[in-house]
């Protein structure tokens, strides 16, 4: 017989995803359990009488959905970053993203993919450029420049590259207080961040122990 699900285990998840970076491993059908349990909770306060069970019943009702609710925003917040990951070269860790999950994730990429692609769009047709017109005058020199493309564009894409390259996915694990980093740029970081850092900067706060290296 299947183990009862109770409010020891959304405590049991939601401190391991508390302590880990990534995805922890969890029941494939962890949601529907704890959704189950909930619902079992809201019956039972509906049926019973006597103020005193009614009062536990609803403590534990109020805490298993806000540490259900707690789960599922620490889960949201790495899924959603392992999608900036993969969108910007990374190789993410997905081993222990549960179904309904990675169809967040999925999403997630094709949203960003598709809203690069218009934002580069629009900023390339803004540049005071318009639109040349396929003529037969024309189609010749357009063929030459798509053969023989722009060194400019190459030099793009390395420096591109090589921001990515000079940053890191860190994990707060202390408040701390607003500081202006080297490139001027002000950063207000709280314990349980994951957030995208110059290196030069998370070396710092590696060495205070106040921040571990995701990605």
């Amino acid at each position: 017989m299947e183990d009862e699900f109770t409010y020891r285990d959304l405590r049991t998840v939601h401190q391991m995803e508390k302590r880990m970076p990534n995805l922890t491993s969890i029941d494939k059908m962890f949601y529907r359990k704890a959704g189950s349990y909930i619902s079992k909770l809201e019956e039972s306060l509906e049926n019973t009488e006597s103020s005193r069970k009614r009062r536990i019943i609803e403590d534990e009702l109020r805490s298993a959905k806000q540490t259900l609710n707690g789960i599922y925003e620490l889960r949201e917040k790495k899924i959603v970053l392992s999608a900036l990951s993969k969108m910007r070269g990374g190789n993410p860790d997905l081993k222990y993203m549960l179904e309904e999950e990675r169809e967040i994730f999925d999403e997630i990429i094709e949203c960003l993919d598709q809203g690069r692609k218009k934002i580069l769009l629009w900023q390339k047709t803004n540049e005071g450029k318009e639109k040349e017109e396929y003529t037969p005058e024309n189609t010749e020199s357009i063929k030459e420049n798509l053969e023989s493309p722009d060194d400019s564009a190459e030099v793009e894409i390395q420096e591109d590259q090589e921001e990515r390259e000079d940053r890191c996915i860190a994990i707060i694990d202390e408040d701390i207080p607003t500081f202006v980093g080297p490139n001027m740029k002000r950063y207000s970081l709280r314990k349980n961040d994951i957030v995208s850092l110059p290196k030069e900067i998370y070396a710092i706060l590696e060495m205070r122990g106040v921040a571990r290296r995701v990605i």
